[in-house]
C-alpha cells in the first residue's frame, strides 16, 4: 500500500504564510523523504491499540530539540496537532500508522508521511534477524534527528530479506548504532565495565553493553535502559567489532519495532542465533513498560 503524505499549518490558517502544498504519495516513509527539505527535522512513531502512541509527548519533544540542535527554532501547538494527525490517521484509512512528521527552517508548515503498521514484527522477534557492518564516521550531530540522515543513510546502500539492518562502525571498530536504530550486544562483563548505578547483576557477570557517546538515544532505548535494571547490569561503551565473538546475544530497538533480536553479523551467528534468555526477558519487561506509557494521539 501507498504512503499519504500531507501537510499541517503549524500557524491558525488566518495568519499562515505560505500554502500548503498538495497531498502526495509515495511508496512508503523510506520513499516519502525526497518529498521533505533536507534542512529539517523529523520525528517517527507508529500507533497501535486504537491510534496510541507510546511516549508521544516524548516523540514532540524530540523534535523540538533536534530543531534547537539543529539551529532553528520550533514551538509545537500540541493538542491541535494532535487533533490533525488523529484526522490523518484516521482519513489514510490504513487503520494504524507509522508517521513521520518532518520540519525545516523558515516553513510554516509540518510534513506529515503515514503508512500502515502491522505491529512489531512477531516472527523476526522469534527467529531474529540478520545485520552488516558499515564503516561509517561518527555523524557531526548524532542527538538531531535531521532529514539531511536520511538521504545521507540511502547511500549507504539497500537492505534485503538477507540484511534487515546495517550497524554503523566507527574508526576505531566500535559499533555504536543502527542506521534507524539503537544497538545492544549480552557479553560477559570486561575490566572496563562501568555499570549503570542501580542496575541488576546477573550470574555469570553478564552485562548489556551498548553506546553512549556519538549516537541518537531512541526513545526506545530509554525504555531498556529503564526496565535493564531489573534484570541485566548495564555497560555504557561501545562494542567492539573485533569482539563480536564475544557476543552472547544482540539485538536492537526502535520505537515502532521495541526489541528485535539479532542473529547474525556479517554472517557470524550471534550466540546460538535467534533471541537468547537474557533478550526474551528484555522483550517481556519492555512490553510490559511500553503499553504503560501509552498515549492517546
Amino acid at each position: 500500500m501507498p504512503c499519504l503524505i500531507r501537510h499541517i499549518s503549524l500557524t491558525p490558517i488566518a495568519d499562515a504564510q505560505q500554502p500548503l502544498p498538495p497531498d502526495r504519495f509515495a511508496e512508503n516513509l523510506t520513499d516519502a523523504s525526497r518529498f521533505e527539505s533536507e534542512t529539517g527535522v523529523y520525528a517517527v512513531f507508529a500507533t497501535w491499540h486504537g491510534h496510541r502512541v507510546v511516549c508521544l509527548s516524548k516523540h514532540f519533544d524530540r523534535l523540538e530539540d533536534s530543531a534547537s540542535r539543529a539551529g532553528f527554532s520550533l514551538t509545537l501547538n500540541r493538542r491541535p496537532l494532535q487533533d490533525q494527525l488523529r484526522k490523518i490517521a484516521r482519513d489514510s484509512g490504513f487503520g494504524e500508522v507509522r508517521m513521520r512528521i518532518s520540519a525545516s527552517p523558515q516553513s510554516s508548515f509540518l510534513t506529515v508521511s503515514v503508512e500502515p503498521y502491522h505491529g512489531p514484527p512477531a516472527d523476526l522477534r522469534e527467529r531474529g534477524v540478520r545485520c552488516k557492518t558499515v564503516a561509517h564516521a561518527p555523524r557531526s550531530n548524532p542527538r538531531a534527528k535531521q532529514t539531511r540522515w536520511l538521504l545521507e543513510r540511502s547511500e549507504l546502500g539497500t537492505t534485503n530479506h538477507e540484511v534487515y539492518e546495517q550497524l554503523l562502525v566507527d574508526q576505531s571498530g566500535c559499533i555504536l548504532e543502527g542506521v534507524s536504530s539503537n544497538f545492544y550486544v549480552v557479553r560477559r562483563a570486561i575490566p572496563r565495565a562501568a555499570a549503570v548505578p542501580g542496575s541488576a547483576a546477573v550470574p555469570g557477570d553478564m552485562v548489556l553493553q551498548t553506546a553512549d557517546a556519538g549516537i541518537l538515544p531512541g526513545i526506545a532505548r530509554a525504555i531498556v535502559m529503564e526496565v535493564a535494571r531489573d534484570v541485566i547490569a548495564v555497560d555504557l561503551a561501545a562494542p567492539r567489532l573485533n569482539e563480536r565473538s564475544e557476543f552472547a546475544e544482540a539485538f536492537l530497538t526502535s520505537a515502532s519495532r521495541g526489541i528485535v533480536p539479532i542473529m547474525e553479523i556479517d554472517g557470524q551467528p550471534i550466540g546460538t542465533g535467534g533471541a537468547g534468555e537474557i533478550t526474551r526477558t528484555l522483550i517481556e519487561h519492555y512490553d510490559r513498560r511500553a503499553q504503560a506509557l501509552e498515549e492517546a494521539l
